[in-house]
């Protein structure tokens, strides 16, 4: 049962740095720079005739004219005919460019929009993965405790008959339980899941950490798109104020920056790295029976952080954070991700190859120490440092302070000198 509990909650993981993997590849592409409406113009001018120039601007200011008393009646709520512009008494040349320049409005305004579908279609991908694994985190606590289930939930009689025992009862009311208490406000279970792996959160949503807040502050986002369209209203701005950002006051819509999703996209990973760590610790890992279990999962954890930088992903891989005793504080200090680009350094002389067979080996051994400490494992984190030691990769001192053993010092306690 303990092990089913361990795959379970790691497939939800795993589905949610998949999705992280397609959130950040969507703002990537939709971050990067595009011609603007501004460069069509410009490259429609260039093969205009000089004197034609003044006439082919007069044309545009008038349709752009017209375009903005469409939208302005449209915001108050009137209806009417499309304007029409007459412009056939007009020569070719004339005639192709007002054409080219509507043209390239519309599809301009188009690709802005697939863009803007597209950075929210990821943000609201990742925030649901979480909530999938937060589901599942819920769901396992309520049917290892099922006195943590909230209220006097009831199952239908029909269901009752089919299930081939109480645990199955349980079971069953512990998913229906965990789905209903995921559709509720975001601060409320995420808060009490937070309690419930060993995280203790301010009492003030708008007190906690960085990255919970972004959690929080996108779900909200996520919510106003699906269910207003992305329109702001005045509640948007009081959630978006306690989460510690702005919406500007001339804003009525919802705009997604994808960098400003990408930075989202790191936190929910965070985020969910420690609520999986702390559930295994406080919950798979008190017993004799399911402790092997819960460091199978542990072990699953160092190999898909791995996973995810030998793919290049170094955004996630950074993000899936370790949270093993005394160095809960600390672990956002280090940046394994870039230790291991040195095995991926390409172009180098032959005079630099001792130094690079060095650089990669320690690399490696910076990975190893980082997965024996997600496994606690103490005495193989004491044979890789006495081995980097032994070999002359590393004096001490440069151990004490080189940033890439930076955890395996504090996990061992080793004086600074």
């Amino acid at each position: 049962m303990d092990q089913f509990f361990a795959a379970r909650i790691w497939g939800a993981f795993g589905r949610l740095c998949a999705t992280a993997e397609m959130a950040i590849a969507t703002c990537a592409a939709e971050s990067r720079t595009s011609t603007t409406f501004d460069d069509h113009l410009i490259n429609v001018f260039r093969d205009v005739a000089p004197e034609k120039h003044e006439k082919v601007s007069a044309f545009i200011d008038t349709y752009t004219a017209m375009i903005e008393r469409v939208i302005e009646a449209g915001r108050q709520g009137k209806t009417g005919h499309i304007e029409t512009i007459d412009f056939s008494d007009e020569d070719d040349d004339v005639q192709s460019v007002v054409r080219l320049v509507a043209n390239g409005m519309m599809k301009f305004r188009s690709d802005v929009d697939r863009d803007r579908y597209a950075t929210d279609a990821a943000m609201m991908s990742i925030t649901s993965a979480l909530e999938v694994l937060c589901t599942e985190l819920l769901r396992s606590l309520f049917e290892l405790h099922p006195r943590a289930i909230p209220g006097n939930p009831t199952i239908d009689l029909e269901t009752v008959l089919s299930l081939p025992s109480t645990q199955g009862a349980v079971a069953a009311i512990a998913e229906k339980q965990a789905v209903e208490i995921a559709r509720g406000p975001v601060e409320g279970w995420l808060s009490s899941l937070a309690s419930h792996c060993g995280i203790k959160l301010p009492k003030r949503t708008s007190d906690w950490p960085r990255e919970w807040l972004s959690v929080v502050w996108m779900s909200h986002q996520r919510n106003c798109i699906i269910h207003r369209g992305g329109s702001i209203d005045s509640k948007l701005r009081e959630k978006a104020s306690y989460c510690g950002y702005t919406i500007p006051s001339d804003h009525t819509v919802l705009t997604l920056d994808p960098l400003e999703v990408t930075r989202f996209v790191s936190c929910t990973l965070t985020v969910a790295s420690r609520l999986t760590i702390g559930f295994g610790d406080s919950h798979l890992a008190k017993s004799e029976n399911s402790h092997p279990n819960w460091k199978t999962a542990r072990t699953w954890l160092a190999h898909e952080q791995f996973e995810q930088m030998s793919r290049g992903q170094f955004a996630i891989a950074r993000a899936i954070c370790p949270e093993s005793g005394t160095l809960s504080n600390e672990v956002d200090i280090t940046d394994v991700a870039r230790w291991y680009a040195l095995l991926t350094t390409d172009g180098i002389d032959d005079a630099q190859r001792e130094d690079v067979r060095v650089a990669k080996w320690t690399s490696e051994a910076s990975y190893q120490i980082h997965r024996s400490i997600l496994l606690d494992d103490e005495e193989e984190i004491r044979n890789l440092v006495r081995e980097i030691l032994d070999r002359g990769y590393l004096t001490a001192l440069e151990l004490r302070h080189n940033p890439e053993f930076f955890l395996a010092k504090k996990y061992l306690d080793l004086p600074d000198k």
